[in-house]
């Protein structure tokens, strides 16, 4: 026995144990069993979308509470306050059919349809019932949890195809047959007039809320409706698509309960609903907005007896992406026995900045050729780094690298062998990180050209084979390359002064001609610096009150060019000073300047803005732009201007415009609003229709900025401020703009930097305001544009040289980086002397006679011998004889037969050398006489009887 007893008692232990084992499973088996699908973000999931899926899957017969928490903050889909929910997934294992609906809520309200309601299968999730507009429904019979009087909430996926009858249509609610009253109706939702209502009704009286817009046709819609059960303010809402759309306050406290029907699609056969219907729900509470937003979006449907299933596609919410952040996501379920079961929590990052790139930089040029290494070297920047590729295109087919792991803010350097010397290089780097955003860089491009070209060369002073009669020359010259010229250097008689020229820039200046004005690229140039000052207005006049205008605006820039375009140069000119007429204002300068205002007191025109334009004056073109000055205002107010086409006010004889305003729009004037600052494209306001204020305040003319009108002047007889310009950023780097000042406000607008060359004569006058005066006044400053460049390979040099006479030699040599060398040689003379002469002879006597031959010699002495002429009277005529050529120290001949006997005979020489220098000799005469002397009356006292020592005389007329 005692055996006995102890065998039960191991027996009795041994059952105890297997109850609390077999309670313990019981226990585990009985609690829900709930789990996440493979399609939701695993754990630690970092992703670059912005609203992320989750599908979860319960398993559990006596369903109570399904809950789903997201970052924080819990959303319940199921439990007792649920008290209808219908998938429409006519799912036989639930015992639905094509008539036969399931409510799978605690609360069991069953459905069913009438007339001609069909299911078919396409809801919004999975299937739905259709109704045609002729009174098909679904109807649920009254129960108490669906009678309710107080907070509840309907909701439900539309898709409808008509507005129904009168535009009168019952999508869901508690009714009877007839809509005319409130005494029908419990609470329902549809579409009166085409717009969404929600009305909860009292055994007399209701409320309505209406949204202020139609239903969507032909598109799913998510509708709910809530009522907080009270009178309080707009306590009835109604949501779309998960945004709060109408709310009303209700007037009544209760709804009145009766044994009406609960219908789907119709209110028994009145005012049916067009189209197809999914998802209905109905909760005996008022959910929240953020509630409404998540039922938006998610959906919980049962799949059969056991199995239900959770969808969720979370955003921020119900309009709104993600943001970058980091999340966590978890769901809960329990059973009517207060058993639960969660999943884990899961945590997932959204990033959806792409990967980030800088400092590309390559040792790659135009002169690489075939074998060369080259490097290509980034900067990666990315806080969850995953790999690169560089992709390169060598000429021929693009390669892509094998994948690369990087780190954040890594310097990356890829090396290359160039395969070729001529042709097409071009590469680019794809990027992603672990989010799966991903990235490339810009796609570089290089034409690899095998230059064998050596640079161009043009002398222009001294020129080739000529002489000069002053010894100091200007040595001017230029080069151009296809690549940079890298040095020049000249050799004067053959390296006598050998001495590295200096390269400067070229510098066009641009002023007011009231035309367009064209510029071409030289060949070599892919850049040039600008600098631009917008025109400024014109000054004003009045009875006692007067103001200066504004100075225009102030841009610069390097601009990208292309050799052979031509570029479009406007160049503002000042606003004239007001005329003090009162029928018109001053005129507005060129190009685009509003008119002054008229009267009495009139006020200065705006300047013209200043511009570089590609192609065509026209906005798409527009390069770079300097803004003008606003006029001067008058007695009341001002001128206006700039922009592209200024503002204008009051009646001009050119002009019907009467809008007054500041500076304009590229068609109107601006409104008569204070001054606001101009955008680089879209220029402010400016003040300038304004009236008189005070005896001493009057409201400032308009200012132009960028392309179309400006920032304007306020108060104080002020023009308006012209406007800082427009700068296109693909083609201008380096840029600075800078607003003009208010007329009579002194503001420097210089720029950052003093103007090129530090001409004098285009830094005075440009674009200031006019001067104002009761009695007289200024226009205002022009405006200027100067380009300067030197370009690739485009370079002009200029030098003095101080040379001896003599013959010279120039030889000219520059040198391109890739080592082509060219050169040009000129030979020139400097001769500064006039031809000498010497040792002049002659056999010419007083008695030379007719045919006699003379002889004329003289010896010539010239470095750079030309010519002579001997020049001949011969007692009539000067005869010259040809030009003969000579040589230095030549002792020149000329015979001469002479043609009379008496008479005078004259010569000279006439001497020139090559470098143009002349000279003439001394003029000789000789004078012929071949006549015998005459003679009369012979006389003498001598006698016969003359003796020894006798004196005696003797006489004769010769």
């Amino acid at each position: 026995m005692i055996a006995n007893k102890t065998h039960l008692k191991q027996v009795l232990i041994c059952l105890f144990f297997m109850l609390v084992v077999l309670g313990s499973v019981y226990f585990v088996i009985a609690s829900p069993q709930i789990d996440v699908l493979g399609l939701t973000p695993a754990n630690n999931t970092l992703t670059d979308n912005t609203s992320i899926e989750m599908n979860f899957s319960i398993t559990e017969t006596n369903l109570n509470e399904v809950k789903y928490n997201w970052n924080g903050t819990n959303y319940t889909y199921y439990n007792d306050s649920l008290v209808l929910m219908m998938n429409f997934d006519n799912i036989s294992n639930l015992g639905e059919n094509n008539t036969y609906v399931v409510d799978v809520s605690e609360y069991g309200n069953n459905g069913t349809a009438f007339n001609d309601a069909q299911y078919n299968l396409s809801g919004k999730y999975g299937g739905g019932f259709e109704f045609g507009g002729n009174g098909d429904g679904i109807n649920i019979s009254s129960s108490d949890s669906l009678n309710i009087t107080g907070a509840l909430t309907i909701s439900a996926w539309v898709y409808m195809k008509g507005y129904g009858t009168s535009d009168h249509s019952h999508i869901l609610g508690k009714t009877s047959a007839d809509l005319g009253g409130y005494e029908t109706v419990n609470y329902y939702i549809g579409t009166l007039s085409k717009q969404p209502i929600f009305i909860i009704a009292g055994e007399s009286s209701g409320t309505q809320a209406t949204e202020n817009a139609n239903f969507t046709l032909n598109s799913w819609q998510h509708i709910a409706a809530t009522w907080d059960g009270t009178t309080n303010t707009n306590g009835m809402k109604i949501y779309r698509n998960g945004v709060q759309t109408a709310n009303q306050t209700s007037t009544i406290n209760s709804i009145y309960g009766n044994t009406n029907s609960f219908y789907i699609g119709t209110s028994n056969n009145e005012y049916p609903f067009n189209g197809t219907i999914d998802e209905v729900r109905v909760w005996n509470r008022s959910l929240t907005a953020d509630e409404i937003s998540q039922q938006y979006l998610s959906n919980l449907n049962k799949f059969n007896s056991t199995q239900w299933y959770l969808y969720v596609n979370q955003s921020l919410n119900a309009t709104d992406a993600l943001p970058d952040g980091n999340y966590t996501y978890q769901a809960y379920a329990s059973d009517t026995s207060g058993n639960w079961n969660d999943t884990e929590i899961r945590s997932l990052t959204t990033e959806t900045i792409n990967p980030k790139w800088q400092d590309n930089e390559t040792n790659l040029t135009i002169s690489a050729v075939a074998n060369d290494k080259v490097y290509f070297n980034i900067t990666l920047n990315e806080t969850n780094p995953d790999s690169y590729i560089f992709s390169f295109y060598n000429s021929t087919d693009w390669l892509n690298d094998s994948a690369v792991s990087y780190t954040d803010g890594q310097e990356i350097e890829v090396v290359k062998t160039i395969n070729v010397s001529s042709g097409t290089i071009n590469w680019t780097w794809y990027i992603n990180d672990t989010a799966g955003n991903i990235n490339q860089s810009d796609e570089w491009s290089i034409n690899l050209f095998l230059d064998l070209t050596a640079p161009n060369i043009s002398i222009y002073s001294p020129l080739n084979n000529t002489n000069y009669l002053t010894s100091a020359l200007d040595l001017n010259w230029s080069a151009f390359d296809d690549d940079n010229i890298s040095w020049c250097a000249y050799s004067l008689d053959e390296g006598a002064n050998d001495t590295s020229i200096m390269l400067m820039a070229q510098t066009l200046v641009y002023n007011c001609t009231e035309n367009t004005q064209n510029w071409t690229v030289p060949s070599g140039v892919t850049s040039v610096t600008v600098e631009m000052w917008g025109a400024g207005g014109g000054g004003s006049k009045s009875w006692s009150y007067s103001g200066d205008g504004a100075s225009g605006g102030y841009a610069n820039g390097t601009l990208s060019v292309t050799p052979g375009e031509t570029l479009i140069v406007n160049v503002g000119c000042g606003g004239d000073v007001a005329p003090g007429s009162p029928d018109y204002g001053g005129l507005g300068g060129y190009p685009g300047g509003g008119y002054g205002t008229a009267g009495d007191a009139s006020g200065g025109g705006g300047g013209g803005y200043s511009g570089i334009f590609s192609e065509s004056v026209s906005q798409g073109t527009a390069l770079i732009i300097a803004g003008a000055g606003g006029g001067g205002t008058g007695y009341y107010p001002g001128g206006f201007g700039g922009g592209y086409v200024g503002g204008s006010c009051a009646d001009h004889p050119s002009r019907s415009s009467s809008a007054c305003g500041g500076g304009g729009t590229q068609i109107a004037g601006g409104t008569n609003s204070c001054s606001s600052s101009g955008s680089e494209l879209q220029g402010g306001n400016g003040d300038g229709g304004g009236s008189r204020t005070s005896s001493s305040s009057y409201d400032g003319g308009g200012g132009g900025a960028g392309y179309f009108g400006g920032a304007g002047g306020c108060g104080d007889a002020r023009g308006g401020g012209g406007g800082s310009g427009h700068l296109n950023s693909s083609r201008i780097t380096n840029g600075n703009l800078i607003n003009g000042s208010f007329g009579g406000v002194t503001s420097d607008i210089i720029g950052p930097t003093a103007p090129m060359n530090n001409s004098d004569n285009y830094i005075i006058g440009r674009g200031e305001g006019g001067i104002s005066d009761t009695s007289d006044g200024t226009d205002g400053g022009d405006g200027l544009v100067v380009i300067s460049y030197s370009g690739t390979g485009g370079n002009q040099a200029n030098k003095t040289l101080t040379l001896d006479d003599g013959n010279h030699n120039l030889t000219i040599y520059c040198n391109d980086t890739l080592s082509n060398m060219a050169s040009e040689f000129i030979l020139f003379t400097v001769d500064p002397t006039n031809p000498l002469w010497e040792s002049n002879e002659t056999n010419i006597t007083t008695s030379a006679t007719t045919n006699d031959k003379v002889y004329f010699n003289i010896t010539l002495n010239e470095t750079n011998p030309d010519s002579y002429i001997f020049s001949f009277y011969n007692s009539t005529d000067w005869v010259n004889d040809s030009a003969a050529v000579y040589i230095d120290g030549q002792e020149i001949e000329i015979v001469k037969t002479i043609n009379v006997s008496n008479g005078t005979i004259n010569w000279t020489w006439y001497i020139n050398d090559t470098a143009g220098n002349t000279n003439q000799t001394d003029e000789w005469t000789i004078s012929l006489d071949n006549v015998n002397p005459l003679w009369q009356d012979n006389e003498t006292n001598l006698t016969t009887s003359a003796t020894t020592n006798n004196k005696v005389y003797f006489n004769i007329t010769l």
